[in-house]
């Protein structure tokens, strides 16, 4: 099966963005037992490969095996008390994954979460990933089909770190004459500090959540929007670290659900930025740009891992829309993105635990001492994914040629056991390397958040 390493890309890894990364380390400190996956990244040449071989340069991580339980971690008590129980819409890779204003809203770690219930009841896969039903809305079943070169670019939550770059990089381009940003949420506060590009005839803004039907949008305004939209970005999600599946199905699913329903009737294709995470499902040697579902293997039945079952179940349903309606999907699968320039600098950055541990190790010139994890670090950065998304989008192709998966991974790897070695390039030597309580108290006093601290003691 496959992983990501949080804050780092690279052709494989062991967590994935910000919110991966806490998936998986929940998964890491859950299970002794390991697994290896290799996760590659798209030949330039052939972005549409879907060949089951890794590419000569993957790297190879460690992973834990999803499925086994018993908390190995020494501050898991602690940690269930610190990490952020984040709702709201947010890009799928710019979510706090610490609080420290709403401690009691956290479930206990790898405790039994609203996916369970008191009835200990499971989840049909089968029936969460059915396809919907194009909708019937007359506006739109008499509208034009899309354009196949789109002019027209709807994009989901364009606040977040990948938003707010995807939407930049959506206004450079000269063929895009409209930018309809939907499920913005405080949007006043937001153009009023200048987060987001003024209102424009290129660019509009309409606030809302994910979580509300048509994102906040009545029903004629949403079927109007849909009559001239040529493509949607899908990148909004939300993320709660330690949920169960329940707790994503209304803003992660059933948003996602909506926008198929609506893109149906005049064959919308549909970037979907998912996370290099699905391969945790997968349970393959070697993760390509396949599909996470090919082997058949499912997320637990009590809908554990909650935002990666949210994303697999996603890419399942895209499959079969495609399989009934030939509707274009595009599955981007970043890995943890790296944050550079007013992205670090963002107060979200100082609770992202990877982004955390890079800049205190480079401000201390210490890193901790890993004993537990050959794994390593996979970080991927904006650029890439970016340029990803608007190659795909721009590339010429009929609307029913199938679904593109592309793994935004490979720019930045570090393997854990040489995390001292990213000295070299800041100061010409290795960092100094403390065992972990140690590493932490300096950290700290440095000023690290503790309960930062705590969740890098638990991830790693």
């Amino acid at each position: 099966m496959a992983l990501v390493d949080p804050l780092f890309a690279g052709q494989q890894l062991l967590l994935h963005n910000a919110p991966d990364m806490v998936s998986w380390a929940v998964i890491m400190q859950a299970s002794s037992k390991r697994v290896v996956v290799t996760l590659t990244r798209n030949a330039a040449s052939d972005s549409h490969s879907q060949s089951s071989s890794p590419a000569p340069h993957a790297n190879i991580i460690e992973l834990p095996f999803p499925g086994e339980t018993g908390n190995t971690s020494n501050n898991g008590s602690d940690i269930s008390n610190t990490i952020s129980n984040s709702s709201g819409s947010s890009d799928v890779d710019d979510n706090l994954t610490v609080s420290p204003n709403s401690p009691a809203e956290i479930q206990p770690v790898l405790g039994p979460g609203p996916g369970a219930g008191a009835s200990g009841s499971l989840f049909d896969w089968d029936v969460e990933t059915s396809p919907p039903e194009p909708d019937t809305i007359p506006v739109l079943m008499n509208a034009p089909a899309a354009k196949s070169k789109p002019e027209v670019v709807l994009l989901t939550v364009c606040s977040g770190l990948l938003g707010h770059h995807l939407l930049n990089e959506l206004m450079a381009q000269s063929s895009i004459r409209k930018i309809i940003c939907v499920a913005v949420r405080r949007l006043s506060h937001r153009l009023e500090t200048k987060q987001l590009p003024a209102r424009s005839d290129r660019i509009i803004y309409y606030e809302g959540d994910l979580t509300q039907p048509r994102f906040g949008l009545a029903e004629g305004e949403w079927a109007t929007l849909f009559t001239e939209v040529d493509t949607v970005i899908h990148n909004g999600s939300d993320m709660s670290n330690l949920e169960y599946y329940s707790a994503f199905r209304l803003a992660n699913v059933e948003s996602t659900r909506q926008l198929v329903r609506v893109c149906l009737p005049r064959k919308v294709p549909i970037h979907y930025v998912s996370s290099a995470g699905v391969a945790l499902f997968a349970e393959l040697d070697a993760f390509p740009p396949i599909s996470c579902t090919s082997t058949g293997k499912t997320p637990p039945a009590d809908g554990s891992h909650g935002y990666m079952c949210g994303k697999w179940v996603c890419a399942t349903m895209l499959e079969r829309v495609h399989a009934k309606y030939l509707l274009r999907f595009v599955i981007h699968r970043p890995s943890t993105i790296i944050r550079a320039g007013d992205d670090a600098e963002a107060e979200r950055a100082s609770f992202d635990w990877v982004n955390a541990l890079l800049h205190y190790a480079h401000k201390t010139q210490t890193v901790p001492r890993v004993d537990h994890n050959a794994g390593a670090f996979d970080l991927v950065s904006i650029e890439t994914c970016c340029n990803d998304t608007i190659r795909e989008l721009l590339r010429d192709g009929p609307r029913d040629e199938g679904i593109t998966y592309v793994n935004n991974v490979g720019d930045v790897i570090i393997p854990m056991a040489q995390m001292a070695d990213i000295g070299l390039e800041k100061i010409g030597r290795a960092y100094r390397v403390l065992p972990m309580e140690a590493w932490t108290k300096v950290v700290v006093k440095a000023g690290l958040h503790p309960a930062v601290a705590a969740l890098i003691e638990t991830f790693i």
